[in-house]
């Protein structure tokens, strides 16, 4: 039996990787003789000709054959979470899976798998089944983006979700330096520290970026000598333009 037919959704990869069916890339076979195969990239829909020898040694997975798949979701759940928060969010989830049977077979399981108390964070993981072959990936990627903003709502609602310890930094504006050289051997450098910009890449006015851009401009000017008109400054104890 050939490990792959005519319009079947495969996965190559090397004999010894893991592959995730919803992150691997997928080709659809289009044509096969008795030395190469013929596939179309699903991501992109290009086309390419491989030799069958070069894939012999390869695992071909066969998104037709893999029947009922498997989707997993991780999910950060607050760290402090109570054992009953965490319990009224898998069976609102079960619930949500049992409440589609047309989609969803049900739930295969959900367990901590890290904490992190410097981020403050529990990691879980969700394995659902789909009623759905890997074949039909798009519409079981859909439903997935689906469970996961689902199981994001209902964190949100039992005040168990969590929320990163990072700050966001906004970048008000970055100084611009000119030089320009002057009589002497020095350089003058000119600093201006203030923004125009008073609205963001969407072209949104900003109250911040609006404030820094009324803000007077600040500007400093600065005399840099040249290395050897320091060192003959410190030998004669005469400033370089009388030299």
């Amino acid at each position: 039996m050939l490990p792959k037919d005519i319009g079947d959704r495969i996965s190559i990869i090397q004999s010894d990787s893991i592959t995730h069916p919803d992150t691997s890339e997928q080709w659809l076979v289009e044509d096969i003789t008795l030395s190469t195969t013929t596939l179309r990239l699903a991501s992109s829909n290009e086309v390419a000709t491989v030799n069958n020898a070069a894939i012999s040694n390869s695992r071909i997975v066969n998104g037709a054959r893999s029947e009922k798949a498997i989707v997993t979701i991780n999910i950060k759940l607050n760290y402090k979470a109570t054992q009953e928060q965490v319990s009224n969010f898998r069976i609102r989830v079960e619930n949500y899976l049992l409440d589609r049977p047309d989609i969803w077979a049900g739930l295969v399981h959900f367990r901590n798998d890290a904490v992190s108390h410097d981020a403050s964070s529990a990691e879980y993981i969700l394995r659902a089944q789909h009623q759905r072959p890997w074949q039909d990936t798009p519409p079981i990627m859909v439903h997935r983006g689906e469970l996961e903003q689902f199981m994001t709502d209902v964190a949100v609602d039992l005040g168990i979700a969590w929320k990163s310890t990072h700050k966001r930094m906004r970048i008000m504006e970055v100084p611009t330096i000119q030089h320009t050289s002057i009589g002497g051997g020095g350089i003058t450098e000119t600093i201006a520290t203030n923004s125009n910009r008073s609205t963001n890449n969407n072209g949104v006015t900003d109250p911040i970026l609006a404030a820094a851009a009324a803000a007077p401009t600040t500007t400093t000017t600065a005399i840099k000598e040249e290395p050897f008109l320091q060192f003959m400054k410190a030998q004669t104890g005469k400033e370089p333009s009388s030299l």
